[in-house]
């Protein structure tokens, strides 16, 4: 078979081992949380203490109403949180499962699927505290809000490729998880997550419409905070995504059978 035929073959048999690779995931945060009284309740604590602190500094710096303000954080946050922790832990999922990748014979893409899982379950804790916040800030959302539905299909299929391509390279080199851990730090400050573009300059607004992050944010934050479906931001999404699984594919059809010997 070819190598573009084997990696598709690989996905699918992959996403077909869903009990394994979501129990996987589940021992992942166990052992986290190991010999803890509360587990990974841990994660939903520590999300609302994060935002509470934020908005507490932040919020009288900005000139908006507080309850918006704590929208927006806890929304922005809580969406950035998976797309940055799929992008680093994306960057290490070969490296990280190097025993088990030269100890038993499955395939690679079900430590993708492993990483992806367990962010999302760790996105669901921390949803937990976002929609206590929601409740406690008595915010009330349309049926556009379901939006967050999409929207979350659109981060795991580019976490997918961001696997594919990152997990790849650093098997290769090394380096590279601590250049996107580093970059990722970055543009975290450059990114509208805790601050909002309509409280600065025309200039800092138009950098935001060119930087991708903005617009993954606001297809998750948008419809519940300001009940509009971000369709603009909607077409740079599917963009990015399919672009970014054409490279994915090509790039781990090309080196899947090369990342075992580079571990």
């Amino acid at each position: 078979m070819k190598p573009f035929s084997l990696a598709i073959k690989d996905i699918t048999t992959g996403a077909r081992d869903w009990r394994l690779w979501s129990a996987l995931a589940q021992e992942d945060l166990a052992q986290r949380y190991r010999r803890t009284l509360i587990g990974a309740a841990w994660v939903a604590i520590t999300f609302g203490l994060f935002i509470g602190a934020k908005v507490v500094i932040f919020g009288n710096i900005m000139k908006v109403p507080m309850v918006e303000y704590s929208l927006y954080v806890t929304l922005g946050f809580l969406a950035w949180q998976f797309i940055s922790g799929s992008i680093t832990d994306g960057c290490a999922v070969f490296s990280n499962a190097e025993n088990w990748i030269k100890g038993v014979n499955t395939p690679l893409s079900l430590y993708i699927y492993q990483t992806i899982a367990r962010n999302f379950i760790t996105l669901l804790y921390s949803a937990l505290a976002g929609t206590l916040i929601i409740l406690i800030m008595r915010h009330s959302v349309t049926w556009k809000a379901l939006m967050v539905v999409p929207a979350l299909l659109a981060y795991i299929m580019n976490a997918l490729w961001f696997s594919m391509t990152l997990g790849v390279i650093t098997a290769r080199y090394r380096d590279v998880l601590h250049l996107t851990s580093t970059g990722i730090r970055i543009i975290f400050f450059l990114t509208p997550v805790l601050w909002m573009p309509k409280q600065f300059g025309p200039g800092l607004r138009r950098y935001t419409e060119f930087n991708p992050f903005t617009h993954y944010l606001a297809i998750f934050r948008e419809p519940v905070l300001y009940d509009d479906y971000a369709w603009k931001s909607w077409v740079v999404v599917l963009a990015i995504t399919a672009v970014g699984w054409i490279i994915g594919l090509a790039t781990f059809s090309k080196f899947r059978k090369r990342i075992v010997f580079w571990l």
